[in-house]
């Protein structure tokens, strides 16, 4: 199986990257491979395929124009094997009636009552995949799934801009209440700072998970760049419907996540305060206002307000 450079390895997602030198690499030497020799199956240098050809004048190494005469890359085809489940074990099995690829032990703890299970080797006899097809539909989504991040990210700035904006406020009216305002004042930063927390969080969520998905979609959509055109029918087939999966997975999340929510903390002053000091909850009210806007086409938008209100009390304060 073919070597990838560490540099390949420490990028992580870019598990398709460069093979190494096998002669240089048995010298400790990491070198670009620029020819890989299908009678030695090992791959050379500039340098070292000179000395190969000296010595082996029959054999025909593929140079890096003919890299479709090359192996799958053995962290390649290790990615597209390795259960997502049960991650020792490789995928070995597909079960007909739920369309899942099985390893071992999937097939025994989640697909025992089922009668429609056959082997990737004898499944694949009789079913082709559709790489190319896989590669742009994985494309569109990992566009999508970068957008969708960055819209996340800039609502995260932006509820954090507005609570600056909105602590401004707070601060000018504490100046207009005497010190025994303290402990409430107190109340009222805390409830703010919880609903920004609470705002951050849930964007932050959604962030990790668009990383998350486009990683994996990137990382599937080079594996499958690497299998175009190469005779291995077991691993297309796995591409296939890992690739499917996947999407339909990303497709799930955008479409619950498609809408572009920017929420706005707002702290709204009690203008009645002063004169009624010792019945009031707190300095104000804090709320947070949402502006979701759908964009279905250019020429197409509209946005719907949406609010929700926080009451900020103190443990002392009593119903009426």
């Amino acid at each position: 199986m073919a070597n990838f450079s560490q540099a390949t390895i420490d990028k992580g997602s870019d598990i398709v990257q460069d093979f190494l030198c096998s002669t240089c690499e048995d010298k400790k030497l990491d070198t670009t491979a620029d020819f890989y020799c299908e009678s030695c199956v090992k791959f050379y240098c500039e340098i070292c395929i000179n000395m190969h050809s000296q010595l082996f004048t029959k054999h025909a190494p593929f140079g890096r124009g003919y890299m479709k005469k090359w192996p799958v890359a053995k962290k390649v085809e290790d990615f597209l094997l390795k259960c997502d489940v049960h991650t020792e074990e490789n995928l070995t099995m597909f079960c007909d009636e739920h369309s899942e690829l099985c390893c071992t032990n999937c097939a025994l703890l989640n697909h025992r009552q089922c009668k429609r299970i056959t082997l990737i080797s004898d499944k694949v006899k009789s079913q082709s995949s559709h790489l190319q097809k896989l590669t742009v539909s994985i494309k569109k989504i990992l566009k999508k799934m970068k957008k969708l991040q960055e819209n996340k990210e800039a609502c995260i700035d932006f509820v954090q801009s507005s609570y600056d904006e909105q602590l401004h406020t707070i601060q000018e009216t504490r100046r207009k209440i005497n010190a025994t305002l303290d402990t409430i004042e107190q109340k009222t930063l805390t409830e703010m700072k919880d609903t920004l927390t609470k705002l951050q969080a849930s964007f932050k969520s959604d962030v990790d998970k668009c990383i998350r998905l486009w990683e994996e979609l990137k990382q599937l959509r080079e594996a499958i760049q690497d299998l175009n055109d190469k005779s291995r029918l077991g691993l297309s087939f796995i591409a296939n419907n890992k690739g499917e999966a996947k999407i339909k997975q990303s497709e799930t999340f955008l479409k619950k996540s498609s809408l572009q929510v920017k929420v706005l903390i707002r702290f709204q002053p009690n203008s009645d305060i002063v004169q009624y000091l010792s019945k009031l909850p707190g300095l104000g009210r804090i709320d947070s206002t949402q502006t979701l806007m759908v964009q279905e086409h250019p020429n197409n938008v509209f946005t719907v307000q949406g609010k929700s209100v926080h009451n900020v009390r103190i443990s002392s304060d009593s119903d009426e």
